[in-house]
């Protein structure tokens, strides 16, 4: 009669303690974005949704054409292309 309490009471140990395990397994499913308002030093006391922020933020628009024109003259690049010079390596000859 006693092994059969004993038993007993080892699965319902057993039980216990795979339902606490499964309870505490972490939750891997991903998380649902959604807006906040955020606050804004600027601006005192209004809000801005995130989803409302523009898409692209204010560029400068490029204005250095000389660079620019200096760059992609394939001319000008030929004439002051310099040809690289083969240096003896370490590693070369016999042994």
């Amino acid at each position: 009669m006693n092994r059969w309490i004993t038993a007993g009471l080892a699965l319902a140990a057993g039980g216990i303690i795979i339902v606490v395990a499964s309870s505490c397994a972490p939750d891997t499913s991903a998380p649902t974005l959604a807006p906040r308002s955020t606050a804004n030093p600027d601006r005192a006391g209004q809000t801005i949704a995130l989803n409302q922020l523009p898409a692209t933020p204010g560029l400068i628009p490029f204005t250095d054409t000389a660079c620019l024109n200096c760059h992609i003259d394939e001319a000008r690049l030929t004439t002051l292309a310099v040809a690289e010079e083969k240096t003896e390596s370490l590693s070369s000859g016999p042994g």
